[in-house]
């Protein structure tokens, strides 16, 4: 039994380990050819080569690099090229990895303002405690957070275990560890339900039908805007079921939105 615990103990520690090299080995993903790039995009940009500087920023999230600030960027792009609907999108992504950046958060919202027949949200009360715990901290930080303190509990309880005297001082501090570490969890998790459960999406094309059916030939239920953001509730064959802000719920083509939040934003 003994055994079987130190065994336990041993495969807990070398997990917390290899997470932290994982997370090393993520951050020196951060190389200097990126930046070079980034740079040279914000040089296009700022010379007001607004077509050029989006293309350099959207090449740099093909070769598989994020940030708040590149996302930002590429909104502030596409603000310039008149694609509102991008622009929010693209604002919204950002907001993922710096919720309380407050250039971000005005862009954002003078964004939104300029959508025709712009509908403001009525959202429960659950959704807004959702929203503002997840505003506090981006994803990268609250997930980093997590595993060093995942780490810092697995190292503790390790040396707790393992020590031939049961070193009862480590006891208050595998406590507090453990306290952090749900409470970290637990702010992650809206984060988690955001990017995965919610499908939210934000209509790219300057007017979209959406109609009672998946089909051409359907009566057209109401018209939709470019920036209006929705939820998608169901696909099907290149279409895509939405819900907006006031509650009403049709058909539109998938080639008019796309979505914010999906694994990594790519999909």
């Amino acid at each position: 039994m003994k055994m079987n615990i130190k065994l336990t103990v041993y495969f807990l520690i070398c997990s917390a380990v290899y997470i932290g090299i994982g997370a090393v080995c993520f951050a020196e993903t951060q190389t200097v050819s990126v930046l070079d790039d980034f740079s040279r995009a914000n040089r296009f940009y700022k010379e007001g080569q607004f077509e050029k500087a989006k293309d350099a920023y959207e090449a740099i999230l093909d070769g598989g690099f994020e940030s708040g600030p590149l996302y930002y960027n590429l909104a502030n792009s596409y603000y310039k090229l008149g694609g509102l609907g991008r622009a929010i999108l693209n604002y919204e992504r950002a907001e993922f990895f710096m919720p309380q950046d407050r250039d971000l958060k005005f862009n954002i919202e003078f964004c939104r303002s300029l959508v025709q027949d712009g509908i403001v949200p009525r959202q429960t009360l659950i959704a807004n405690l959702l929203d503002k715990l997840s505003s506090k901290v981006s994803f990268n930080r609250i997930t980093f957070m997590s595993a060093a303190l995942y780490c810092l509990l697995c190292i503790l309880s390790g040396v707790y275990f393992l020590s031939r005297r049961r070193l009862q001082f480590l006891k208050p501090a595998i406590f507090l560890s453990l306290i952090f570490f749900i409470t970290a969890i637990l702010t992650l998790s809206p984060k988690i339900y955001q990017n995965h459960l919610r499908r939210e999406a934000v209509i790219i094309v300057p007017e979209a039908a959406c109609r009672f059916a998946p089909s051409d030939t359907s009566t057209t239920y109401f018209k939709i805007y470019e920036g209006a953001k929705v939820d998608i509730v169901a696909e099907d064959a290149g279409w895509a079921r939405i819900r907006t802000a006031d509650s009403k719920i049709g058909w539109v083509k998938g080639e008019v939105l796309q979505r914010v939040y999906t694994a990594f934003f790519k999909s």
